[in-house]
């Protein structure tokens, strides 16, 4: 669902795909639109090295920079679109998680901090600095989260457009323009 909404809004955009991971969605979207710019970051060097080899195999043209966030991107770059699926499981759920199934995510993959919303909050700060006017924050989050995006995203600045349904009816991604 989260390729699917940013792939509406992409074509001929500057996008950043921030907590990449091994770039799923930053070479889907720069393999399907003509992105001006696609640059992704991931704090795992590890899952860097893994998306730089995709984007390779894929034959896509993508930039992906290892560190937190956006201490990764570098200095001066703004974007159209800044797009994540970072972690948002509540630490309290992602340890339950691990001690009755064996998963193939690492935990900082998946733990989004004591109430899930932490990279939310960040994730904030850092659009009204790196987003161009008229730009969109799009990202992927708890089906239960809904509220909680649209009292961090609705500021001065920001505006949720949108909430999207994955394809089993729950609340899975939502638009913020700037």
């Amino acid at each position: 669902v989260l390729v699917e909404a940013v792939s509406k809004y992409a074509e001929g955009k500057k996008v950043l795909d921030l907590c990449t991971g091994t770039g799923c969605i930053l070479l889907s979207l720069a393999k399907m639109c003509r992105l001006t710019a696609a640059v992704g970051t991931d704090i795992s060097a590890e899952a860097v090295e893994t998306a730089k080899k995709n984007a390779v195999r894929l034959n896509v043209e993508a930039e992906v920079y290892c560190g937190d966030l956006f201490d990764a991107v570098p200095p001066g770059r703004r974007f159209d679109i800044l797009v994540s699926n970072p972690p948002y499981i509540p630490t309290e759920d992602v340890m339950q998680l691990l001690t009755r199934h064996d998963a193939d995510d690492p935990i900082l993959a998946l733990d989004g901090g004591s109430d899930g919303l932490i990279f939310y909050r960040e994730l904030k700060e850092f659009a009204e600095k790196f987003l161009n006017i008229g730009g969109l924050l799009i990202m992927e989050h708890g089906f239960d989260q809904k509220k909680a995006m649209h009292e961090i995203f609705n500021s001065a600045l920001l505006c949720v457009v949108q909430t999207l349904q994955d394809y089993a009816g729950l609340d899975r991604v939502t638009i913020v323009k700037k």
